[in-house]
């Protein structure tokens, strides 16, 4: 994952987040969103169901390799209660794994809970803390390994495959996987965009994350 550059470690960010704070605001206040989108524009829940189907909840490629090297794509993270079985499938099919590849080169993240869930494939036991997320108002959320799932199996060595189409939670679970010295990271510098987003649609056909 990429560290800030040297003007953000310094301390930039909040003045940053504060000029684009500024600015939506007076864009806001001249009428510029005046035909911004309502709530009807927003994806029913039809096509977000469509959207886990088609994509098999984002786990796009299981596959064993010579050697014994299991290798496993997964290119969004949905919520768990849509993924799960996806995921538990597909984590199911390379148990006997002797090593892991995860290839998160096209991954644009998703549900952070789906993020801790897959990193808890690659630790023994439930319960170690993972990351803290703290929102801008409100309690931090905390992530932990889960309990209850099976398969789990903290002693093959961990690839993850990274690239600049890696986002969010993609970078995340990258990044977790490296602290706890899980994973060896492989590839591109990644976005830089492993933040929590909320999305608010201004347009019919455009939205944005804030």
């Amino acid at each position: 994952m990429t560290a800030p550059d040297a003007d953000r470690a310094a301390g930039t960010l909040p003045d940053d987040a504060a000029r684009i704070d500024s600015s939506l605001r007076q864009s806001l206040a001249q009428g510029h969103y005046a035909n911004a989108g309502t709530s009807e524009d927003i994806a029913s829940p039809q096509s977000r169901e469509e959207a886990v189907r088609v994509s098999n909840a984002g786990v796009q490629r299981v596959e064993i390799l010579a050697g014994n090297v299991d290798y496993l794509t997964i290119t969004a993270f949905f919520h768990p209660d849509e993924a799960g079985d996806a995921i538990a499938a597909a984590i199911h099919m390379i148990r006997h794994a002797g090593a892991l590849i995860l290839d998160m080169r096209d991954n644009g993240g998703g549900s952070p809970d789906t993020m801790a869930l897959i990193a808890s494939y690659c630790f023994d036991r439930a319960g170690i803390p993972l990351a803290e997320i703290t929102p801008r108002s409100g309690e931090a959320q905390h992530y932990v390994t889960a309990s209850g799932i099976v398969d789990r199996d903290g002693k093959p060595p961990v690839y993850v495959l990274t690239s600049a189409h890696t986002w969010s939670g993609g970078e995340g679970l990258a990044y977790i996987l490296q602290e706890h010295h899980r994973a060896e990271i492989i590839g591109e510098t990644t976005v830089g965009a492993a933040l929590e987003l909320e999305r608010y649609i201004v347009s019919p056909s455009r939205s944005c994350c804030v």
